[in-house]
Formats: structure tokens, sequence, C-alpha cells
């Protein structure tokens, strides 16, 4: 034995070195680069959970990105994928069916001849999708369209779209997002979402359309129904959902309508300058109304209709 490897041994064992002790190494995700294209180029797959980042603008002959697996994230880096046309039929900038723990984020998603982003799976596989910092403009169907339970769409922009601007499943949560000028509504969540600090400007139909359970707060619901139609208001409720703390105001021919029961308004602005009409307008007796602001409405500010 050499006199360096004895003196190595005896001040191990005077001090207590430490020996690392062999571990399981663990995969790292795989990361890939999604190539941009100038040119219109075929759908790229996704058959792997991993990082997926554009590298760059991508024009798409149909449908952009497919995902196939769970556990997937897409950062668009800043770039644009562009879709062959509003009208070019069933086409999507990304979809994924029945796949869960999927993120999409930072980028633009635009003329498809579908939705931007489309998940239509309903089961509770499909859920804990996360759309983060998207713009989804003028694409033939919704802008984005995601199924399942437990989802988050954070500071997008959905505007021009042929549909919904944002339908983004149930139990989920809806925050920062603007949603300008799409054909239909601007957000129908799901029940028992959270819909938060969204502004929701010159929609087609509906600002909001919610279904049960659900809570809406500090959203600027402005200038919707640009359609008209005697039936649709800015924001229109079915049951017992909580609505506190916005603003509602100038939506042609009716701010807000409840079709439903055991619903709580609280504390909105319910106003009407330009396109005065119905503040709030009720199909049961059964809701509760408390400390609004309602001014410049045409007919009464709270008028319940009761059918037969």
């Amino acid at each position: 034995m050499k006199i360096g490897h004895y003196v190595l041994i005896l001040l191990c064992g005077l001090t207590g070195c430490h020996v690392p002790q062999k571990t399981e190494a663990h995969s790292p995700a795989k990361e890939m680069g999604i190539p941009g294209s100038n040119h219109p180029t075929e759908t790229y797959h996704i058959d792997e959970p991993g990082v997926y980042t554009l590298v760059g603008p991508r024009a798409c002959l149909e449908t952009g990105i497919e995902i196939h697996c769970h556990n997937v994230t897409i950062d668009l880096n800043g770039h644009t994928l562009q879709g062959p046309g509003k009208d070019s039929g069933e086409n999507y900038g990304i979809k994924t069916n029945n796949h869960q723990n999927i993120t999409i984020r930072n980028g633009t998603v635009r003329d498809f001849g579908d939705r931007g982003i489309v998940d239509r799976g309903t089961e509770q596989p499909t859920g804990y999708k996360r759309i983060i910092d998207i713009q989804a403009l003028h694409n033939g169907k919704c802008g984005i369209c995601i199924g399942g339970p437990a989802n988050l769409v954070q500071d997008c922009i959905c505007a021009e779209n042929g549909a919904t601007g944002i339908c983004p499943g149930y139990r989920s949560t809806v925050t920062g997002n603007l949603c300008h000028a799409n054909t239909s509504n601007g957000i129908h969540p799901g029940r028992g979402s959270i819909i938060k600090e969204n502004t929701l400007t010159e929609n087609g139909r509906f600002g909001i359309e919610a279904f049960c359970g659900t809570l809406i707060t500090d959203n600027c619901i402005y200038m919707n129904n640009t359609s008209q139609d005697p039936n649709v208001a800015g924001l229109k409720l079915m049951n017992g959902c909580v609505v506190s703390n916005n603003v509602i105001r100038d939506n042609q021919l009716c701010n807000l309508i409840i079709t439903g029961s055991g619903n709580l308004v609280q504390d909105n602005a319910i106003t009407a300058t330009q396109a005065p009409g119905i503040g709030i307008r009720t199909l049961t007796n059964d809701n509760t109304f408390e400390s609004n602001t309602l001014q410049g409405n045409r007919e009464a500010l709270i008028k319940y209709e009761v059918e037969d």
C-alpha cells in the first residue's frame, strides 16, 4: 500500500468521510426544436413527452402541430404559427385529444380553418392544460377550445375568431385575457370555473355565457351582442353563480340576463350610455342582488319575467 493511500484511509476513519452512494439517474425531459418555415409545410407531430420550442415562424399547409401523448410543453418562443386561412376547412393550429398535462405558451396561432388550439376531450384524463400568453387570432371557429377539468387560460388575446374566443373546459380558471370581436361569445366556461380580470368587448353574442357554480369577478364586459339578438346580453348566468365587482356596460339590448336561480350579484356597475337597454333581466325570482350600480338602462333596472 502506498503511503498516500494509507493517510487517506486514516483520515476518513477519523473524520467520518461521506462516501457517495449510487443513485438511480432520472432521464431529463426531451427537448426539441420545431422548425420554422416561410413556405407552407406539413403537420408537426409530437409523439414523446418533453419541451418543444418553435425556432421561427411556421407557415402550415393544414394543422400546424398535433400532440399524441401526455406531458408536453410547447413554447412558441414569440413566433407565429400561421394557418392556410380562416375559410380553409377542418385544420387546427395546435390539436391534442384525450391527453393531459399540456402547456402551450408565448406566441401566436392564427388563420386556421377550425380552432386555433383544441382538445375536444371531456373525460378526466384530458384535463390539466395551461394556455398562457397566446394570441389566437382570426381562426375559423374558436380561438382556444379545450376540454376536461382543471385547465388554466391566462394572459391570452383571442380576437376575430369565427365562434367563441375561449372555451376553457369545466372547473377551470380563466384570468387576465382579452376576447374581442369574436363572432359568438367572448368566454364560454364550463361548470365550477373562475373567470377573473378579463376584458370582453364587441363579441357577437355574450361577453361571458356561464354555466352553474361559476365565480365571475373583476371583469370588464363592454359592448357585446353586436348581433343585437334580443335573447343575448353582455353576461348570462344559469344557477348558483357569484358575480361581483364587474363593469357590465353598454351591451346591446341587455347587460345581464339570468335564466336560473340561486345566483348572487353584488357590487357591479351595470350601466348604459351608447346602447341603453335592460340592466338586469331575470327569468326567475330566486336570485340575490346587493349594492349594484344601475344607471342609464332604458327599461326597469331589474325586470322579472317568470315563465309559465
